[in-house]
């Protein structure tokens, strides 16, 4: 397969917004929009269904958007690969390869998803949106903005969803100049899916003192550090999470308690919770 690395310098700027990827030069004011922003669905192995996204031009004037299907990936670090050939998988069934969008108009585009009969596990793709570039008449580059919005299938009753956390490291930053005592750490960690369905895991860290006290914030509130929340992994593959919490600790041991969940995306039956506890100490 045969990928490029998209880079600050190829296309400016990549925006993650609501599950779709929208690639367009800066300071360009978004005439484009597509609904939803992925769709995960699953069905059964040899099962059809149809779906649609929304394609809404909010110029002022008529919009030609090319509709194209490619393979994609992420690698650990979070950045996005796409296969720079155009290919429709043999489960997508789809005629349109072109919209022609009035002002202020919404067309939809349909197209069906045609598991084969003994499927397994997940399939998945993204369609991209791209507007012709334009005659602007004016010195510059044409504005060309392409959105990618991802398909997720599952086939139903052969979902391995496994994962766990098989890293996980806490070490302290340089504190500020002026502060107050705290010392910032930065959290590492690696989760590793070993399923064959995509995870969007959600992270959490907890911290309490040599103690064994909660430790919390200037309200009392018990504190509660993100690592990550939605961010997808693919089957087979590692998602590396940094994370600097600036607001920092007192020198001291303490032991962290890290929840890991994942597998909400196909039922509550399928709901896995994890919890780790790592003793650490801040100098």
């Amino acid at each position: 397969m045969k990928t490029r690395r998209l880079t600050g310098t190829e296309i400016f700027a990549i925006l993650f917004l609501a599950g779709s990827f929208v690639f367009a030069k800066p300071y360009q004011v978004r005439a484009l929009n597509v609904a939803p922003g992925r769709i995960e669905t699953a069905l059964k192995a040899g099962e059809e269904r149809t779906y649609e996204f929304l394609v809404t031009n909010t110029r002022e004037e008529p919009l030609i958007v090319k509709v194209s299907v490619r393979d994609w990936s992420i690698t650990p670090e979070g950045k996005v690969l796409i296969e720079e050939k155009e290919k429709i998988p043999d489960w997508i069934r789809m005629d349109v390869k072109e919209l022609k969008i009035e002002p202020n108009v919404s067309k939809k585009l349909s197209f069906e998803i045609a598991l084969p009969e003994k499927a397994e596990g997940e399939f998945r793709t993204m369609f991209y949106f791209q507007e012709s570039p334009e005659e602007t008449g004016q010195v510059g580059l044409a504005t060309v903005i392409r959105i990618g919005s991802p398909v997720y299938v599952a086939v139903k009753g052969t979902e391995k969803i496994r994962g766990k956390i098989t890293n996980f490291e806490i070490l302290q930053s340089t504190p500020p100049a002026k502060g107050n005592g705290n010392i910032p750490i930065k959290i590492t960690a690696t989760f590793h899916n070993y399923g064959n369905v995509h995870l969007r895991p959600e992270i959490t860290m907890s911290i309490k003192t040599k103690k064994g006290k909660w430790v919390k914030d200037k309200e009392g509130k018990l504190i509660e550090i993100t690592l990550t929340k939605g961010w997808p992994v693919f089957p087979f593959s590692d998602y590396i999470i940094e994370k600097e919490w600036k607001n920092g600790l007192k020198p001291g041991k303490y032991l962290a308690i890290v929840n890991t969940m994942f597998g909400m995306l196909y039922g509550k039956e399928n709901i896995i919770s994890q919890k780790r506890e790592i003793i650490f100490e801040i100098k």
